[in-house]
């Protein structure tokens, strides 16, 4: 992956707010891949304890 390429990945994604708020955190990109981390806290489950299904999404998006 092109250096050029990379840092705009990292740019954008340090600037997503949302991303941000839910503490999800870029561990590394490579081509056709992106992986994050999260460590998991009270705030991201359910009433009933599971991972709110909005943390799943969030982590899951994939754009073709």
């Amino acid at each position: 992956m092109e250096p050029a390429v990379l840092d705009e990945i990292q740019r954008i994604f340090a600037a997503a707010r949302f991303i941000s708020d839910l503490g999800i955190d870029l561990e590394s990109v490579g081509d056709g891949e992106c992986v994050t981390t999260l460590e998991l806290e009270d705030r991201h489950l359910q009433q009933d304890g599971f991972v709110h299904a909005g943390v799943h999404a969030t982590i899951a998006y994939v754009e073709a």
